[in-house]
């Protein structure tokens, strides 16, 4: 291989991130693995880091673009991936970081072996108001190598549990891949860009690769209005879109089994309650509530038996399975009290 060819290129949207960022590039540089490039994309930031960013650019491996009109993470990304030489294509947010020995993990596993999906394990990280990190859950994958595309999509509904396939920041892509089928991120889309990217990579590949390593920090601030407690217009129709998107891969492999559609349907039922208490306050809550339920996939979700539920699983299906809204209401209206003013209980408990 060309010395001059980065194995790694890791792409890092970047948007008034100061407070973060410098420890997301550290992490980055202090790989043990050197063989990589860092592309910055500064995606017209109003605070200082673009200068911070710049300042590591006496790194030959760094390489930034600044844009003076917002572009959004997608085409950030976008133009990440043009400017891409590496063999393999990786992604960072600006307010995480990385271990120090995570390229050198998976440049173990790529190297004696063809690969063109890889997925690693991870820690979320849960933040206060003062910074300060008060809980860690792991998220983790397998030590597995899949080979059949049928194992392929039962292990990424597998991860979706946790969730990790739905991350662009824990896989390394197969550049070649990318750019031989101009897999973009969608620009449209409000969320759930990268697991659109996701399902179109997986589309051309033949194998996967999955790390129980945890090689990634990814950081939830709990003081702050993050996309997950915002509201979002489409916020349903989207995760909707990722069940049914699911239901149909599994119909064209005719792999349909009870494992399989009892993630899905635990995903669905989460998605429901999520949506549920983003419009709380919605004077129209009960016809909300009710037109959900008069779903074809709703039907789907009532009908199905699930098996092995936890405690929390159970109250929160049957009470979304009962005919009288109210009660059900009533509970995420607590639900909402309890993520509101006790974040991180709340956090333990998901």
């Amino acid at each position: 291989m060309n010395s001059k060819v980065p194995f790694f290129s890791i792409i890092m949207p970047v948007y008034n991130a100061e407070k973060y960022v410098e420890k997301a590039i550290r992490s980055v540089l202090d790989q043990t693995f050197a063989n990589f490039e860092l592309i910055i994309i500064d995606d017209s930031s109003k605070d200082n880091s673009y200068n911070i960013c710049k300042k590591f650019t006496i790194d030959k491996r760094v390489v930034i673009k600044k844009f003076f009109q917002n572009i959004g993470v997608a085409d950030a990304r976008n133009y990440g991936i043009n400017l891409a030489r590496g063999v393999y294509i990786t992604f960072l947010d600006a307010d995480d970081y990385l271990e120090n020995n995570l390229l050198n993990m998976v440049f173990d596993e790529l190297k004696n072996r063809n690969v063109d999906y890889l997925k690693y394990s991870a820690f979320e990280e849960y933040f206060d108001s003062a910074n300060k990190l008060r809980y860690t859950r792991v998220c983790f994958c397998n030590d597995a190598y899949y080979h059949d595309k049928k194992e392929i999509l039962l292990e990424i509904i597998n991860l979706e549990k946790y969730p990790l396939f739905g991350y662009v920041w824990n896989g390394y892509y197969f550049s070649h891949i990318i750019k031989k089928n101009n897999i973009k991120f969608n620009n449209k889309l409000s969320m759930n860009e990268d697991f659109d990217f996701n399902i179109q990579y997986i589309k051309h590949i033949n194998n996967m690769k999955s790390m129980s390593f945890r090689g990634y920090h990814y950081r939830k601030q709990t003081n702050e209005l993050s996309l997950s407690s915002k509201k979002q217009k489409d916020y349903f129709k989207l995760h909707v879109m990722k069940i049914n998107t699911y239901l149909k891969l599994l119909k064209k492999f005719d792999i349909i089994n009870p494992n399989s559609m009892q993630i899905l349907f635990l995903l669905y039922n989460r998605y429901i309650y999520s949506e549920i208490e983003r419009n709380i306050t919605n004077k129209n809550i009960k016809d909300l509530v009710k037109d959900i339920k008069k779903t074809k996939l709703f039907a789907e979700f009532y009908q199905f038996q699930f098996n092995k539920l936890s405690l929390k699983q159970k109250i929160m299906i049957n009470l979304l399975k009962q005919k009288e809204v109210n009660l059900f209401i009533s509970f995420v209206k607590f639900i909402s009290f309890v993520k509101l003013k006790f974040p991180i209980f709340f956090a333990r408990l998901k």
